[in-house]
């Protein structure tokens, strides 16, 4: 059935319906987030109305090319205010980093977090695939590459809420230290 879907008309709605998914956890942890820090909803105001719209434009997306293409802004604008609320001596700016803008190879703690939290959830995905039997090389969103687990990917995008709101729960609470 996976190989089916990926096949036909199921592979666009089902990786909608990701992504979907991933936009309405990115709203409820910004809303949380402003009802703790709310300069951060005017110092971003833009980003916030923009997360907005991807919503619409997402039920209109034909293509994977433009789900992914949503799926980037709606990142992007994530942790552009994700990144004002963090005290700046974490030197935390977002997770697009160095030359790639990929946020392998953390060059500041809370991106050390981050990799280690999505690291966490990563093995959770494959533990889900390989109890019901379903092929990690076969995604939905993510696209097929060569040492690549697109349907791993793809299960992270609605949960990654978890791992964020638990690092910015920690880091709030100081059971963190630079040095750690």
């Amino acid at each position: 059935n996976q190989y089916k879907a990926f096949d036909g008309n199921g592979r666009v709605n089902i990786a909608r319906k990701f992504i979907d998914a991933k936009i309405t956890s990115s709203v409820t942890v910004l809303d949380w987030l402003t009802q703790r820090y709310p300069e951060s909803k005017e110092s971003r105001k833009v980003s916030f109305e923009e997360l907005n719209r991807y919503k619409d434009d997402l039920a209109g997306a034909a293509k994977i090319s433009q789900i992914l293409g949503i799926e980037g802004m709606v990142a992007r604008n994530y942790w552009l205010i994700l990144a004002e609320i963090f005290d700046k001596k974490w030197k935390f700016e977002g997770r697009l980093i160095g030359k790639t803008g990929c946020p392998i190879g953390a060059t500041d703690p809370i991106n050390a977090l981050f990799n280690y939290g999505y690291s966490i959830l990563e093995s959770q995905g494959w533990r889900a695939i390989n109890a019901y039997g379903r092929d990690p090389y076969i995604g939905f969103v993510h696209q097929m590459a060569s040492g690549k687990y697109p349907l791993v990917y793809d299960l992270q995008e609605p949960f990654g809420w978890l791992i964020d709101v638990a690092i910015i729960d920690a880091l709030e609470k100081g059971m963190f230290t630079k040095k750690d």
